[in-house]
């Protein structure tokens, strides 16, 4: 195979970009976000994810997002700007986007609280094997956030977030899955000792029991 060279990759995005291809400015944008192939500039970062989102890219709406939501490259979080970013990548189809969308109103991060419109933005993820979305709706149904408790559905969304090839949020959802299950063991075992010592300790004596002959 080829050995991966983040410097040679990042002189053939940057080439790309400066032809204004779209997912080329993206990825430029996201290279000095993150500091591959040279050095990290919030500045440079924001300038190559503007122009791609100029020319309508996803991607560039997302990660404008998260630059805003955590405030790198300026004084602090724009949770307004973060919304807005996020909502024109969502709008565009954009999983990831949509599931941070999602986190904002059921946490209240830059919008009203809204667990309802949670729960329908992370069920748009889901029907797209979004991992993230199907683990949040297993964690929404099993403390009751917006839903009814229900503790086979968030066992099944569990199951399904661990499938999704998602590595993050399968170790997450694997984790609620088997922790939920030794609970509700735990719950049966505590019950059939309970009623058994219900049983034994209102047994009539010996003597006293009734004659059923």
């Amino acid at each position: 195979g080829v050995a991966r060279d983040e410097k040679a990759a990042f002189a053939w995005v940057s080439e790309a970009a400066r032809r204004d291809h779209v997912d080329a400015l993206w990825m430029l944008g996201v290279a000095r976000l993150e500091g591959w192939g040279g050095d990290v500039d919030h500045g440079a970062a924001r300038t190559w994810l503007h122009k791609a989102a100029g020319l309508g890219s996803a991607d560039a709406f997302h990660w404008l997002g998260v630059m805003a939501e955590y405030g790198l490259g300026r004084d602090g979080p724009d949770l307004n700007e973060a919304l807005e970013s996020y909502r024109a990548a969502a709008a565009k189809g954009h999983d990831a986007a949509n599931f941070h969308l999602g986190l904002a109103y059921a946490y209240g991060r830059g919008a009203n609280q809204d667990l309802g419109r949670a729960m329908l933005l992370f069920q748009e993820g889901a029907q797209r094997r979004h991992g993230g979305s199907m683990y949040y709706i297993g964690l929404m149904t099993l403390y009751g956030h917006g839903v009814p408790v229900d503790y086979d559905v968030a066992r099944y969304w569990f199951q399904r977030a661990e499938s999704a090839n998602d590595a993050a949020f399968g170790d997450l959802a694997s984790n609620a899955r088997r922790e939920l299950e030794a609970s509700l063991q735990m719950a049966e075992t505590f019950i059939a000792e309970a009623e058994a010592n219900w049983t034994s300790a209102n047994e009539p004596p010996e003597g006293l029991k009734y004659n059923t002959a």
